[in-house]
């Protein structure tokens, strides 16, 4: 009996390497059933329509009157923000802002690309000038200084357009971990799909992509001689973009239950731990800021628009 007793009690060393093992198991089986992660990326894409070629339109007398070298004068518009134009043909959206100056930049621009072409230009000053202390007609105020055409400025236009309208976002779910790694596309059940679908789109309305800037410019030319309006142009430029936009979020899903998904910080970007320190460096830019840039490329565009033009006034006329 003593021995028996010895041989059972010997045998519980291997009973207990048997629940070891079994309680091992347990816990990868736990591991499995924990809540799985998903990281969503959201890609917008523009769809974008052609872009309009200028309306440039001539008279006889444009064609056949003028020839060779020609002093012009500019005339500057009353306003150089009036957005009925653009509005009207639907190129662009009013952006609601008035430029709050008499438009020099604009026209320095345009007086740049006559000279560089050849022509003598007598500068818009100078026509608001004479008809602003003698009171006259811009037309005899081109006429005193010279010029045989005064390009009338009706309209300088500044402002933002969603070019076609809409925006596609594509989204792409892939499984992931705390700390938000791309671990492989996932493939989701459509309920759980709707889910994700649903939670990221307050994310992504706040990270659209901006309204892109545009640029219309209406010019006629005017004989002075006789007053006649003998050439037309109009074109509205809208700004390039190159960049991709996008938003991501990390979710941690409920295993069981595909409609309950909670937002979540990767790992790393959590304030986990209280961090002490003695002292810092800060680094401060003064740079541009976001309207300076807004500027910055709406002066391009006019640019380009005043190009244009007078390279096809000068072209058309042979």
């Amino acid at each position: 009996m003593k021995l028996s007793k010895l041989r059972r009690h010997a045998a519980r060393p291997i009973d207990a390497i048997a629940l070891a093992a079994a309680l091992a198991a347990g816990a990868i089986s736990a591991g499995c059933a924990s809540h799985p992660w998903y990281l969503v990326e959201s890609q917008f894409i523009e769809s974008t329509r052609e872009e309009k070629a200028p309306e440039v339109t001539g008279t006889p007398a444009y064609y056949h009157k003028f020839r060779g070298p020609l002093r012009v004068a500019l005339r500057a518009p009353d306003s150089c923000a009036n957005q009925s134009a653009a509005e009207a043909s639907g190129d662009a959206d009013s952006a609601g802002e008035l430029l709050r100056t008499r438009c020099g930049v604009e026209m320095a621009e345009m007086e740049r690309a006559l000279a560089k072409a050849g022509y003598t230009v007598s500068s818009w000053n100078a026509v608001w000038s004479i008809v602003h202390f003698e009171e006259t007609t811009p037309r005899k105020a081109a006429e005193q200084l010279g010029a045989q055409i005064l390009f009338q400025v009706n309209s300088l236009e500044r402002g933002g357009s969603n070019p076609g309208r809409d925006l596609r976002r594509e989204r792409t779910f892939y499984m992931s971990n705390e700390r938000g790694e791309k671990l492989g596309e996932a493939f989701v059940e459509e309920e759980r799909a709707a889910t994700l679908e649903a939670a990221m789109e307050p994310i992504e309305n706040q990270n659209l992509p901006p309204q892109r800037m545009s640029a219309t410019v209406n010019v006629s030319a005017v004989d002075v001689a006789t007053g006649e309006s003998i050439w037309f142009y109009q074109w509205t430029v809208i700004e390039d973009r190159e960049q991709e936009h996008s938003a991501e979020q990390l979710f941690e899903c409920n295993k069981s239950n595909l409609r309950v998904c909670r937002y979540r910080k990767p790992l790393d970007a959590r304030d986990d731990t209280r961090m002490t320190r003695s002292g810092g460096l800060t680094a401060v830019s003064i740079g541009a800021g976001e309207e300076d840039e807004r500027d910055a490329v709406y002066h391009r565009l006019v640019r380009r628009v005043v190009e244009d033009l007078v390279q096809r006034f000068t072209e058309d006329r042979g």
